[in-house]
C-alpha cells in the first residue's frame, strides 16, 4: 500500500474537505443555538431571524454530511488502500450514519476515543429524523414551495420548537449565556471608554444565544461529535499503523472543535468566552451551578 506524498493533490484534498466539513459544522451549530422559537411573527419582532434555523441547519447539515463520508473514505482507505465513491450516499443523512454504526469499531478504539459510539435516544433520532427531512429538500425549499404550491412552509420550524420542548435544559449554559449577555454592560459602564469603538466590536456580536435552542442544538453537536471521532481513528490508524504519512493526521483538524463535552464546545466555541471562571470573576458572577456542568 503506497502512502499518500504531503504535497500531493489528494493530501491536501483530504486536508482541505475536512477543514471545510469541520468549520460548516461548527458554524451550523454555532447559528441554531440563536434561533428563536415564540409563536408571534411580525418585522421588528424578534421572530424575524426564525430564518436563522433554516440558516443553521443548511450549515450543519453540510458539513455533517462531508464528515460521514470523509470517515467512509478513510475507513475504504485503511482497508483496501482505496477510496470508495460515496455519491451513492446522496443527501441521506441516516442513511450515511448507519454505514458508519455498521463498522464495529467499538472492540478496538481506546480510551483516546470516549466519543466513538453513537449517541442512542429518542430525541436523538427526532433530531436526526428532521435533519434527514431537511437535507433532503423539504426543509432547504419549504419557504419557496409554500409560494407556489400553497402549503403551509413552517414545518421545521413547529419541529424544532417541539425539539426544544423535550430536550434537557443545563443551568450551566444557561449561566454562560448570562455571562455573554453581561459583557457589554460592562465594558460600556468603564469610565472614559471609546462608546463609538465599543458599539462596531459588542452590538454586532453574534447572537442573543438562547438556552432552549442550545439545548436542542447539544443533539446535533454530540452526533458530529460520534462521526468526528470516528473520522479521527481512521486517520490515526492509517498513519501509524500503515504507516508514516499515509493518511494526514485529520484529527488535528476535528478534535480541537469537536471532541469536547457540550459545555466546554458552548463556552469555547459558541460563545467564544474563553476561561469562563477569569470572565466570571472579572464581572463579579459566580457560578451557582457549577458543579451541575458536564
Amino acid at each position: 500500500m503506497s502512502g499518500i506524498q504531503t504535497n500531493s493533490s489528494t493530501w491536501k484534498s483530504l486536508i482541505s474537505e475536512t477543514q471545510f466539513a469541520t468549520r460548516l459544522t461548527v458554524d451550523g451549530l454555532r447559528t441554531l443555538c440563536s434561533v428563536p422559537f415564540q409563536d408571534d411573527f411580525f418585522i421588528g419582532n424578534e421572530n424575524d431571524w426564525r430564518y436563522l434555523l433554516h440558516t443553521g441547519l443548511h450549515s450543519y447539515a453540510s458539513g455533517l454530511e462531508r464528515l460521514g463520508k470523509l470517515t467512509l473514505l478513510l475507513r475504504s482507505y485503511q482497508t483496501s488502500g482505496s477510496f470508495i465513491s460515496v455519491r451513492k450516499f446522496g443527501h441521506s443523512i441516516s442513511g450515511l450514519l448507519s454505514q458508519i454504526e455498521e463498522d464495529q469499531l467499538e472492540n478496538v478504539l481506546d480510551s483516546n476515543y470516549k466519543y466513538a459510539s453513537r449517541p442512542t435516544s429518542s430525541l436523538h433520532d427526532a433530531a436526526i429524523a428532521q435533519l434527514d427531512k431537511f437535507a433532503a429538500g423539504f426543509g432547504r425549499y419549504e419557504y419557496l414551495d409554500s409560494l407556489s404550491k400553497g402549503n403551509e412552509g413552517d414545518s421545521t420550524f413547529s419541529t424544532w420548537k417541539s425539539l426544544c420542548t423535550k430536550s434537557s435544559k443545563n443551568n450551566h449554559i444557561d449561566y454562560l449565556i448570562s455571562l455573554y449577555n453581561a459583557i457589554p454592560d460592562a465594558l460600556y459602564s468603564v469610565p472614559e471608554q471609546n462608546e463609538a469603538l465599543l458599539y462596531g466590536i459588542l452590538d454586532n456580536r453574534p447572537g442573543p444565544y438562547l438556552e432552549a435552542s442550545s439545548a436542542a442544538s447539544s443533539l446535533l453537536f454530540e452526533v458530529a461529535r460520534w462521526v468526528s471521532a470516528r473520522l479521527s481513528y481512521a486517520a490515526h490508524h492509517s498513519f501509524y499503523v500503515l504507516g508514516h504519512g499515509k493518511i494526514p493526521l485529520l484529527g488535528e483538524v476535528v478534535n480541537p472543535y469537536l471532541q469536547h463535552d457540550w459545555a466546554n464546545f458552548f463556552e469555547y466555541h459558541v460563545l467564544q468566552l474563553g476561561d469562563s471562571v477569569s470572565v466570571g470573576e472579572a464581572l463579579g458572577l459566580n457560578d451557582v451551578y457549577d458543579d451541575e456542568a458536564e
